[in-house]
């Protein structure tokens, strides 16, 4: 499964553009990860420049499928 380390993401969307199932979603301040779409293929994984996407085959509970953008903080796009 594909996991999100939370605090890395600047949101530049390279995972988007690399997914061949659209199973990413990009809003103005959160990532998303759509599990139904989404195949393990790890397309995303090798284009995040900052290691924010990780593919663990188990599945881990403590990373998030989704991270949000503290409001503070405005979009790096």
């Amino acid at each position: 499964m594909i996991y999100i380390v939370p605090g890395k993401c600047d949101f530049c969307g390279c995972c988007v553009g690399v997914c061949p199932e659209d199973a990413i979603e990009l809003l103005e301040s959160e990532i998303k990860i759509i599990d139904e779409r989404c195949t393990n293929c790890r397309k995303c994984v090798w284009a995040c420049p900052w290691e924010v996407l990780e593919f663990h085959k188990e599945g881990i509970g403590q990373l998030p499928k989704e991270v949000s953008l503290p409001q503070a903080l405005p979009p790096s796009f």
